[in-house]
């Protein structure tokens, strides 16, 4: 799979996000105790504040890892760190179906499972005490590190910027008028809730709530539902049956040799239909805008979700664009 160009934008984007921009622009050849002695107690600090600033920003959370990690190596640091922003989300969570072991500095965050709380405010609470936490630990491992190079003393200016300076996106005072982009900077998982409270409208004859064009990762028109959440690989080996689901909106659902696929490209035929609110349970449908040649019937894969979880998924035929139970079912898995 090619990565293009936006793609690596949207994910240093995140990446920054989640590390308060820390790592950039730093000219440090190697960690021996010479050059970091010059890089943290540098003679002209008074002239590259925000340099300094990053800078100890940064092995701040060197310093933090070791702190309650003593005795693992910074490799395992950078190990872990990638393995936790593979969502884009510094929040202790490894992507769905991604086996590798996570060891976090970030305490569990909680899923955001209620979309009617899909708002900066909404998130931006739900996450606090994880994001607040963090920030105090790594505010901690900071002035640490200042305080083993008398930074306090020689760099005094600078230091009390270390002391003041938040380590957390501030979460604003109101929601904006219009739905927009949920994101704060620091520890925490901002991913929408999937699924939407704001309409009890049907499309295209559905029987249950529903909102149609829906495409992957949904970054331009936040009225519509997200699949965040959903991103990753599902696997029922008593069934032998896999599920892929990609951010570019890509749904493969395969057992033994048999494979469908659909991708959530804002057609009329990709939608959300909300089956029970209270309990957030919805049925994703994705299929092409067209019949299948020769017939009168749309090549679906639909997924069964709740809170945000994959219970099944199933692929058919159904003459209807928003169907609840398919017509014919070519497949079905569960994975609940």
């Amino acid at each position: 799979m090619l990565i293009t160009a936006n793609q690596l934008d949207l994910a240093t984007g995140d990446v920054d996000a989640a590390l308060l921009s820390a790592f950039k622009n730093l000219d440090i050849p190697n960690v021996e105790a010479t050059t970091l002695f010059h890089v943290f107690s540098p003679q002209d600090a008074h002239l590259k504040t925000a340099l300094y600033a990053n800078t100890y920003l940064s092995f701040g959370y060197l310093r933090q890892w070791a702190n309650t990690y003593p005795d693992n190596s910074f490799v395992e640091f950078a190990h872990n760190l990638a393995i936790d922003l593979r969502d884009g989300y510094l929040d202790g969570k490894t992507l769905r179906g991604d086996p590798a072991p996570l060891t976090s500095l970030v305490a569990t965050t909680p899923d955001n499972i209620d979309p009617a709380k899909n708002t900066i405010i909404g998130i931006g609470t739900t996450q606090k005490n994880a994001r607040e936490q963090y920030a105090a630990s790594l505010k901690q491992a900071v002035l640490e590190l200042a305080d083993s190079f008398n930074q306090s003393s020689t760099n005094p200016k600078n230091y009390s910027n270390l002391q003041q300076r938040t380590y957390a996106g501030v979460m604003p005072i109101a929601d904006p008028s219009t739905p927009s982009s949920v994101r704060l900077n620091g520890a925490g998982d901002y991913r929408r809730a999937v699924g939407f409270a704001d309409t009890s409208a049907t499309c295209n004859g559905s029987i249950y709530p529903c909102k149609q064009g829906l495409i992957g990762i949904n970054l331009i028109n936040h009225s519509l539902p997200t699949i965040e959440y959903l991103i990753g690989h599902y696997q029922d080996s008593t069934q032998n049956c896999q599920l892929n689901v990609r951010a570019d909106g890509w749904i493969e659902l395969i057992k033994d040799n048999q494979k469908f696929r659909s991708k959530l490209d804002g057609d009329s035929t990709d939608n959300l239909l909300r089956v029970n609110k209270a309990d957030h349970e919805y049925l994703l449908n994705s299929s092409s805008p067209e019949p299948k040649q020769g017939e009168l019937q749309y090549e679906f894969v639909q997924l069964h979700l709740k809170e945000n979880q994959v219970l099944s998924a199933s692929a058919g035929l159904d003459s209807r664009k928003a169907p609840d139970q398919l017509q014919s079912t070519q497949l079905q898995c569960n994975f609940s």
